[in-house]
């Protein structure tokens, strides 16, 4: 079972849910994760970390698929506003570090500034929506029983080596080298099909070939 939805087959907009979950491909290939928010007029724009120190707060488009975790909407509600804080907080600033190491990374609810766990030296598109809902006390996926996956995790920042600066890329590199347990934005997607919070890898590789068939299948037309 996928949790992932095309808009073409069931609109967000003819939804009551406040946000949601997307999932796409980039120009790169890779999966690339955000939010969806929507106000009261159902009037939708997506929100995500495209890359250091750049989040996005874009009118909605396709192709993105969206997905809903198993959360009331009062509580997706308040990490709608949440989110919106962060823009601001970024839209002022202009500054959001990038980086792999999660460890329960928060935002700070009051104004939307990112607070890093000690061991963290930013967010990935991944972690960006993780550390939304965590400051709202939900853990979407137990991160613990994520394993370390160094040579997969070389291959993807060999990917990316002509679009991060020298210090980035040194930065990412140190954080693989030490053995980061990376979320990648398809499992993130995956674990809305757990019915429960804390989704365990084990549990969220069950849906995996779901999401992966449905974006490939997407993005390939």
């Amino acid at each position: 079972m996928t949790p992932l939805v095309r808009d073409t087959e069931r609109s967000f907009a003819g939804t009551t849910h406040p946000m949601a979950i997307l999932l796409c491909r980039t120009p790169q290939g890779n999966f690339h994760l955000g939010i969806l928010v929507a106000d009261d007029s159902r009037t939708t724009h997506t929100i995500d970390l495209a890359w250091e120190d750049m989040v996005r707060f874009d009118a909605w488009q396709e192709p993105w698929l969206w997905a809903v975790p198993e959360v009331d909407d009062e509580s997706l509600a308040q990490v709608r506003a949440l989110a919106l804080r962060v823009v601001a907080k970024w839209q002022a600033t202009r500054r959001l570090p990038y980086g792999l190491v999660y460890g329960g990374s928060t935002f700070d609810p009051r104004d939307g500034s990112v607070c890093l766990a000690p061991q963290g030296c930013g967010l990935s598109c991944a972690t960006f929506v993780l550390a939304l809902f965590e400051t709202q006390g939900i853990t979407l996926v137990d991160e613990a029983s994520w394993p370390v996956r160094q040579e997969d995790d070389l291959v993807w920042l060999a990917g990316l080596e002509s679009l991060a600066s020298a210090p980035l890329y040194q930065r990412l590199s140190g954080e693989i080298a030490g053995g980061v347990k990376r979320v990648r934005p398809n499992e993130v997607a995956a674990a809305c099909a757990v019915d429960h919070e804390r989704a365990t890898f084990t549990e969220v590789c069950a849906h995996l070939p779901a999401v992966d068939s449905l974006i490939d299948e997407v993005f390939r037309s």
